[in-house]
């Protein structure tokens, strides 16, 4: 499941195999996915979470395999069916203190392993409401007793932190992006409007490094699909100059701000990326279509001149 990469693409071939009488034998070949195997047992699901109990390592690994079974409602559903939510909710706040006590302690390798799994409880908070405004709405309500806190208070917690892991700060975003897009949350809502979309506009033009390269590029993609449809944000995005800069580097000197042993075909992936998010940000406001202009007009003078 770790390794199915693409879980769209048709599923692999094996053989089924029946028992009959005392003996297995083969019968008709038929198309199956990892993911249709798992779910074929009904217990999988709850040996999986009863599983979580044994290590860091096992959360880790069990986490990102309920990640990678959300590929569509039905199976989105599935695992809701399984409240399997408390339980990853409990998780995420149990390893959000453990990190802060083991911080606090300067112990650093048990602190990464706390931050490795938080990140991998909001892709699958993350996975499990994209696109499903019953569970999205689910999650927008739902509240951790112990703290009486709400996830969303939990989760944007995580983006006021100062220094926060670049990975937790995109998967607390993309929460509220996906919370946005199924209309349980409105685009000028704090969690949205603030946490979300000033975070990723942050994480797209900071520093940036190849080994973050594909992140960078996610975080792209994810402003896209948040700024699609939602003008009322364009402004926001467009409040500083830095964006804008950081995209025409993208699209015209790449070079100057990656490693020239980067990939071609990365470089078509941030390209591509960065030109889509410059005509969803064109595609309303006036205004927003004369700075975009006016910025290419400056940066085809300075190349000339370069």
């Amino acid at each position: 499941l770790l390794c199915d990469q693409d879980k769209h693409k048709p599923p692999s071939l094996i053989t089924q195999t029946q028992k009959s009488s005392s003996t297995i034998q083969l019968t008709t070949i038929e198309q199956y996915s990892p993911i249709d195997i798992l779910f074929e047992n009904s217990q999988s699901i709850d040996i999986l979470l009863q599983s979580l109990s044994l290590s860091k390592s096992t959360q880790l690994s069990i986490v990102e395999i309920l990640c990678c079974l959300c590929v569509n409602n039905e199976r989105q559903q599935q695992l809701f069916d399984k409240n399997c939510i408390p339980t990853i909710m409990h998780l995420l706040v149990q390893n959000i203190y453990d990190k802060q006590q083991n911080n606090n302690n300067k112990i650093t390798s048990v602190s990464l392993t706390n931050e490795y799994i938080i990140g991998v409880c909001l892709k699958f908070f993350c996975s499990l409401c994209y696109e499903n405004p019953f569970i999205a709405q689910h999650l927008h309500s739902i509240t951790y007793t112990e703290t009486n806190q709400t996830l969303c208070e939990i989760v944007s917690s995580l983006l006021t932190k100062i220094n926060r892991p670049v990975v937790i700060s995109y998967y607390a975003s993309k929460f509220f992006v996906n919370l946005c897009k199924t209309k349980v949350l409105l685009a000028d809502d704090s969690f949205v409007a603030l946490d979300s979309l000033t975070t990723l506009i942050h994480l797209c033009t900071k520093s940036i490094t190849n080994k973050c390269i594909y992140l960078y590029i996610e975080c792209l993609d994810t402003l896209i699909y948040l700024l699609n449809g939602n003008s009322t944000l364009h402004h926001i995005a467009m409040y500083t100059e830095q964006l804008l800069s950081k995209l025409f580097l993208y699209i015209f000197t790449p070079s100057k701000i990656l490693d020239e042993h980067i990939d071609d075909s990365v470089l078509v992936q941030i390209r591509s990326s960065a030109l889509t998010l410059l005509a969803v940000l064109s595609s309303h406001h006036e205004d927003i279509k004369k700075r975009i202009a006016e910025q290419e007009s400056m940066l085809f003078i300075f190349l000339l001149i370069d």
